[in-house]
Formats: C-alpha cells, sequence, structure tokens
C-alpha cells in the first residue's frame, strides 16, 4: 500500500484554518509545508508572537506586583500590633468596669464607654 502524500492545496487549506483556529500549529505547518517566501511567512508570524510575548509579560508583572512580599508582611505586622492593641484595651476596659461591682446591663454600658473613649484618644 502506497503512501498518499497530500496535495499543496489540501496542505495550504490546512494551515490557514489552524493559524486561525491553532495559531502555534498552523504556524509549525506553515513554516514545515508552505514554499512561501520567509518574509511572508515571518510577517504572519512576528506581530502575533509579539501579543503572545506581550500578554505573557503583563501576566507575570502583575501576578509579582501582587506579591510584593515585603509590602504583605508590613502590613500584618501592623494588623497584629492594632489587633494586640486593640485587646489590650479590651481587656483594661473589662477589668476596670469589673471592679465595680456592676449588674451585666451596666458593666456593658461601661465597657462600651471605655472603649468609645479609648477610640478618640
Amino acid at each position: 500500500m502506497a503512501k498518499q502524500e497530500l496535495s499543496y492545496d489540501a496542505k495550504t487549506l490546512i494551515v490557514l484554518i489552524l493559524l486561525f483556529v491553532l495559531y502555534p500549529v498552523g504556524l509549525v505547518l506553515m513554516f514545515k509545508w508552505m514554499n512561501w517566501k520567509n518574509w511572508i511567512k515571518w510577517l504572519i508570524a512576528v506581530p502575533v508572537l509579539f501579543i503572545i510575548l506581550g500578554i505573557i509579560l503583563a501576566t507575570t508583572a502583575g501576578f509579582f506586583s501582587a506579591f510584593n512580599y515585603k509590602t504583605q508582611i508590613n502590613k500584618a505586622v501592623e494588623k497584629s500590633i492594632e489587633d494586640s492593641n486593640s485587646a489590650q484595651t479590651g481587656l483594661n476596659c473589662s477589668k476596670n468596669c469589673a471592679s465595680q461591682n456592676l449588674t451585666i446591663e451596666k458593666m456593658q454600658v461601661c465597657i462600651e464607654n471605655c472603649l468609645g473613649e479609648t477610640k478618640e484618644k
């Protein structure tokens, strides 16, 4: 059984379809099968390759800027300090109000007032 080769017209049609549908595959087949002048092949290849390269670079730049570790660590430390100070303030207010032997309702008001005064300072 003899191996049957595709005609040049069939190859051209396949390459054109693949250039629109699966660009990388069409590009490889264009360079392998087509007898087009080199400047035509490169005219088709270069602009799209620049677009793909630009997308990759933009994505990479966005990825690395999102993971600016020093800034993220500094924000986490500042938040931890704020939470610690807030917890300490709440504990101090609770201790002060508890030492006054108030009812539960009055103690709640006392703590809220104490926290409100600390936030205003």
